[in-house]
C-alpha cells in the first residue's frame, strides 16, 4: 500500500533516490519515441505503477512535450498521491509552457520540502526572472551554484545577468570571478568579465583581466587577444600604448608561418592594425 499523503514523513520523495528513478536529463537508451512505446507498454501491464508514470512524465518533458507531461504527473498523483514529490517537474513543466506564475507556486512548494535542491533552485531562479524578479533570480542560482560540485560555465553567466538586470552590475563582476575561482580561467567568463569592467567605467581593471588572459594563452589565440588588448587601450584614450599593442599585433602575425599568416582570420586582423596605425599619430 502507499503511504498517506497527510504524512510528510510518509513521502518517498524521489529526489533522495529511494525508489531509484531519474529525476531530470537522465534520457536513457533509445530515440524519445522508443522510450515512450517501451514504458506505455509496460503500464499496460501496471498501470498504477508510479515509477513508470514518472519516467514518462520525465521522458515528455525533457522532449519539450510540457502538456503531456502535466497530464502524466496528474495521473500520476491520482494513482498514487502523495508517494512521489512530482512539484519539480510539474514547475519545470508549467515553465515550458510560459506559465511562470503557476510554475513558480509548484516550484516553490517543491522546495519547501526540498529546501537545498539545485535543480529547483535553478529552475525557480529562471522563473523569477521570467516574472521580473532578477534579485530573487540571482538568490536562487547562487544557491543552486553553491549546491553544485562543479557548476558549468554557463550557469556563472547566467547568474551574471540576473545581477546585471537587478543593477548590480559589480557583485556580476565578483559572480564571475568566483566561476573562475571554481573553474579557472575560463574564456568567456574573462570576456563578460571584461565587458563588465567596461561598463562600469574601469578599464584599468579590464586591461589588467585581459593581460592575464593573453598571458596564459597559446599562440592560436594570441593574436585575437592582442587585437582586443589594442582596442580596449583605444578605448581608454591610452593613444600610445595602443598604437605600440597594434605594432606588437603586426609584427607577430608577420612572423607567422605563410599559411597561418594567410589564413582569413589574420588577414582582417592584420588589415585592422594596418587600420588603426594608419589612423594613429605616431
Amino acid at each position: 500500500m502507499f503511504p498517506s499523503s497527510s504524512s510528510l514523513c510518509g513521502r518517498i520523495l524521489f529526489a533522495t533516490g529511494a525508489l531509484g528513478w531519474p529525476l531530470a536529463g537522465s534520457h536513457g537508451h533509445g530515440t524519445f519515441h522508443e522510450r515512450v512505446e517501451a514504458l506505455t507498454a509496460a503500464l499496460r501491464e501496471k498501470p498504477d505503477d508510479p515509477g513508470l508514470l514518472f519516467r514518462l512524465a520525465t521522458a515528455s518533458l525533457e522532449h519539450g512535450e510540457w502538456e503531456s507531461a502535466l497530464r502524466q504527473l496528474a495521473d500520476l498523483d491520482r494513482v498514487a498521491p502523495g508517494v512521489v514529490a512530482t512539484d519539480l517537474q510539474r514547475g519545470r513543466a508549467l515553465a515550458a509552457g510560459g506559465k511562470f506564475a503557476e510554475a513558480r507556486a509548484a516550484l516553490d512548494a517543491y522546495l519547501a520540502l526540498q529546501p537545498g535542491h539545485a535543480l529547483a533552485l535553478g529552475a525557480r531562479a529562471e522563473v523569477l526572472s521570467e516574472l521580473g524578479q532578477p534579485l530573487l533570480a540571482a538568490t536562487d542560482l547562487a544557491a543552486s551554484i553553491a549546491a553544485t560540485a562543479r557548476p558549468e560555465p554557463d550557469v556563472f553567466l547566467e547568474l551574471a545577468g540576473f545581477l546585471v538586470a537587478a543593477g548590480q552590475s559589480a557583485e556580476a563582476v565578483r559572480a564571475l570571478d568566483d566561476g573562475m575561482g571554481k573553474l579557472g580561467a575560463v574564456p568567456a567568463l574573462i570576456d563578460r568579465a571584461i565587458e563588465l569592467e567596461l561598463a562600469l567605467g574601469r578599464a584599468a581593471a579590464a586591461l589588467a583581466r585581459l593581460d592575464v588572459q593573453l598571458a596564459a594563452a597559446p599562440a592560436a589565440q594570441r593574436p585575437a587577444l592582442m587585437a582586443s588588448r589594442a582596442r580596449l587601450l583605444a578605448t581608454a584614450r591610452r593613444a600610445g600604448e595602443a598604437r605600440a599593442a597594434w605594432e606588437a599585433l603586426r609584427e607577430f602575425l608577420a612572423a607567422l608561418p605563410p599559411l597561418d599568416r594567410a589564413s582569413h582570420a589574420m588577414l582582417r586582423l592584420a588589415a585592422e592594425a594596418e587600420q588603426a596605425l594608419a589612423a594613429s599619430t605616431p
